[in-house]
């Protein structure tokens, strides 16, 4: 399960087993303390609790990271996203920590790519993109 509060407006969950990206979230009106979010299903939108079960974190996987835009490098044993011509844009480890430039943890174990993309925004300011988005029932299990 999720809770509302972790979510923004972009973020890929899985709803009912299906990648979805999040198009708003609303206070619910049944249940207190949550959220309805609304999601597309082709051209009609749903909505689901965010508190039910049907709603959870999408896993990182190298699958995932892949998606993101990540390489990894067997020489270093990390995840590398880069800048056309720039340089590193963001590096995590096998365990899923974001490292600094000296490969220290910044931020521990993530787990789901709702977290990558909260933190990727937090720090650079900017959306992570997720290419796999446009398929909407490729399912991650």
């Amino acid at each position: 399960m999720i809770q509302a509060h972790e979510l923004r407006i972009g973020n890929y969950v899985l709803i009912n087993g299906t990648r979805r990206q999040v198009n708003s979230i609303s206070a619910g009106s049944e249940l207190p303390d949550t959220a309805l979010i609304a999601y597309n299903v082709g051209e009609v939108e749903a909505e689901e609790h965010c508190t039910s079960m049907t709603v959870q974190p999408l896993p990182l996987s190298k699958e995932v990271l892949a998606g993101c835009g990540f390489e990894f490098h067997d020489h270093f044993k990390f995840y590398q996203k880069k800048i056309d011509g720039r340089g590193t844009d963001m590096e995590i480890n096998q365990d899923y920590d974001l490292i600094d430039f000296m490969r220290r943890p910044l931020v521990k174990k993530m787990s789901s790519l709702h977290q990558l993309q909260n933190i990727y925004f937090a720090l650079k300011g900017k959306e992570l993109k997720f290419s796999k988005a446009g398929k909407e029932h490729d399912n991650f299990f």
